[in-house]
């Protein structure tokens, strides 16, 4: 009975190891990228997002995911500055962010931030979506965010996503149009969320090695008491 008692305590240790060595632990990546490609600020110059005028992309998952950051390519331009905010929202059925007035009809999450210039930046935003397809904008005069930037222009534009870029004019409602057709969009706009990834073996291994031990323990009593 004793030695029994033994046995399945082993057998319980052994499969914790196993599946702390088979678990799995979350990682940021890249679920959304408009465009790829080469940057010229000083050719190729930069669309405009600030209080009159915001910028946005609709980007569709396939699986419930849990976003992370959001973000774009901010190009370093005379007269940058200030903070801006970035936000989740729900479309229309048209595909554009659904609004009234000068307002998002629903805001699933949002933020301000003051992005770093003249590279990929992506600001903090934790939120969990369900699959379907979402808007993700930028501007200011909302939520606090009074700043105005730039969104830099790709050069060799590559697209890689089959989102929706769009661009809205807010001088007294918010009035969107669709900066992917008829040329490609030139615009670099991030969505970032956490995925699933396997725990590395080092990290794993110190849990497994005890395990063995405990395993060791167990047959070494076995052995006294045959």
């Amino acid at each position: 009975m004793f030695f029994g008692m033994r046995k399945v305590t082993a057998i319980a240790a052994a499969a914790l190891c196993v599946i702390a060595v088979t678990s799995s632990a979350a990682r940021a990546a890249l679920i959304y990228e408009s465009a790829t490609g080469d940057f010229d600020a000083v050719v190729g110059g930069g669309t405009g997002v600030n209080a009159n005028q915001y910028i946005g992309a609709a980007f569709s998952l396939n699986q419930q995911s849990t976003i992370d950051a959001i973000g774009g390519h901010f190009g370093t331009f005379s007269g940058a500055g200030g903070s801006l905010f970035g936000a989740l929202v729900a479309l229309n059925s048209s595909g554009f962010p659904s609004s009234t007035g000068l307002s998002f009809d629903t805001v699933i999450a949002s933020t301000v931030f003051t992005p770093t210039l003249g590279s990929d930046f992506l600001t903090p935003l934790s939120t969990v979506l369900n699959a379907g397809t979402y808007g993700v904008v930028f501007g200011s005069n909302m939520f606090g965010a009074a700043g105005s930037h730039t969104l830099t222009l790709l050069q060799t534009p590559t697209i890689t996503s089959t989102g929706t870029v769009f661009i809205s004019n807010t001088s007294s409602f918010i009035s969107w149009g669709n900066l992917s057709a008829p040329s490609p969009n030139r615009l670099r706009l991030l969505v970032s969320a956490e995925s699933a990834v396997p725990l590395p073996l080092p990290a794993a291994l110190p849990l497994f090695l005890s395990g063995l031990v405990g395993l060791g323990l167990v047959l070494r009593g076995r052995s006294k008491l045959v």
